[in-house]
């Protein structure tokens, strides 16, 4: 592989969790890795489905907290460099099939534009082609 610019954004990893203390489904981590350059970026959303409060942080940047019992969430933000636009949406539910592309993704980070599940790896290889799946990875 060639490697890859160092302005290019690239995946490092995803992973969503379980971690309701009582009933484990009822609140999830989702944590996005992604690198730029020798730079490595995390941000992890924390979604309680039971009382709507959702936390989002990025190292180095403001908390973002709202406590709202919806099944959808979405926040922007620019980092206080300037440097990034990011852009997370979520899903609590996945919607009924029929009414979705089957590459439907419940949890999406965008990257300056740039959908997460579409960045490359570090060693440049290309991102696989979309499952339905949660999310990216």
């Amino acid at each position: 592989m060639r490697p890859l610019p160092a302005d290019q954004f690239y995946q490092v990893s995803f992973q969503v969790e379980n971690v309701g203390r009582k009933v484990a489904s009822s609140k999830k981590r989702v944590t996005w890795v992604f690198g730029q350059g020798t730079r490595e970026y995390t941000v992890t959303l924390v979604w309680s489905k039971q009382s709507g409060k959702r936390l989002l942080n990025m190292a180095g940047e403001e908390p973002y907290f709202e406590e709202k019992k919806t099944i959808t969430f979405f926040h922007k933000w620019t980092t206080h460099d300037g440097k990034m636009n990011l852009h997370v949406l979520a899903t609590a539910a996945t919607p009924s099939k029929k009414f979705v592309s089957p590459n439907f993704i419940k949890f999406e980070l965008i990257i300056n534009g740039e959908r997460f599940v579409k960045l490359p790896s570090k060693d440049g290889t290309p991102a696989p082609e979309e499952e339905p799946h949660d999310g990216p990875g």
